[in-house]
Formats: C-alpha cells, structure tokens, sequence
C-alpha cells in the first residue's frame, strides 16, 4: 500500500474507516491513527507541559482512539471526530486532575518549627493555631495524608458528618486568614 499524503488521508469518511476496522482491517485501523494523530498530539500541548511523559500520553491517546472506534455508533448526533475528541478530552482532564491531586504535598511546620503552622507548597498560610484539636486531627488526616471522609471517621471515632462539618470549618478558616 503506498503512503497516502494528508490530504488524500483527511478525505476518507470516518465510518467507511470504522466500517473496515470493524471488518477486521488492520490497514483501515493504522489509517485511522495515523488521520487523528494530530489532533492528538495537539490536546497533549494544550494540557501538559512535561515533554518526558509525551510518549505516554501519546499512546493513552490511541488508547482513547481505540475504545472510541469500539463505542461509536453512526447513530449518533455527533461526527466520530467530535466524539473521539470528546473522549481524549475528558480523559487529559482525568489524568491532568490525577496529577494535581498527587503532587498536592503538605509540609509540617510544627516539625520544622514548633510554632503554629503548617505550610503547604503553594504561599498559602494554614492557621493551626485557630484549629480546635479536632480540626487539626481532621486536617492532617484529610489534607496531608489525603484519606477518604469515611476513613477518617472511623480513625477518630465520628461520624461522616462531623468530619464533613469540620472540613467545611477548616476551609472557611483557611480562606478567612488568608
């Protein structure tokens, strides 16, 4: 088969495409990647900055490519591309969000400094000192140690809903001082 150029490659039909992987076309499916490897590539710039993991987002972009052509169905009100990108979308969101939460750290400052606050990475300034013991507990476990409301109940012996409350507390305090 010979090289195909962009042009002659964006005019074939999606479905004709989806129609021929769907009948066990291994050509029609690297067409298919090969056609929408620039949009993909474009998504990865538009939402991550870290060059050394662009092969990784790469391929969980053809990973998103492949579950599309599986799900879509031409019935649908949306073209394949619209879909295809809705899809790699919301999955960049998904990994870009996992990302935040991972690199969210919290570093002590009572165990640097046996003062008053605790200091996360960004300039936001924690008032531990304003905390009543409850809300500190309950701020160490959820927000440095990141664990689940439920988890955090049962470590120390309350309801979901008291946590929940004391959270809502420890916000409104943190935005107050800050």
């Amino acid at each position: 088969m010979r090289e195909l150029t962009n042009e002659e490659l964006f005019a074939i039909n999606d479905n004709k495409l989806l129609y021929l992987i769907r009948e066990g076309s291994d050509e029609a499916l690297e067409l298919m990647f090969k056609k929408y490897q620039p949009l993909i590539l474009a998504t990865i710039k538009r939402f991550f900055n870290d060059r050394s993991m662009y092969d990784d987002y790469l391929q969980e972009g053809r990973v998103v490519l492949a579950q599309a052509i599986n799900k879509y169905q031409t019935h649908y009100e949306k073209t394949f591309n619209r879909f295809f990108y809705m899809l790699l979308y919301h999955r960049f969101i998904s990994i870009k969000r996992s990302l935040q939460v991972r690199n969210r750290h919290f570093v002590l400052m009572e165990e640097i400094i046996p003062e008053y606050q605790v200091q996360p990475r960004s300039d936001l300034e924690i008032p531990l000192h304003h905390f009543s013991d409850l809300e500190k507990k309950v701020f160490h476990l959820k927000f440095v140690r990141n664990l689940d409301n439920a988890i955090v109940a049962r470590e120390l012996g309350c309801t979901i809903k008291q946590i929940y409350n004391t959270t809502e507390r420890i916000k409104r305090k943190i935005k107050e001082y800050n």
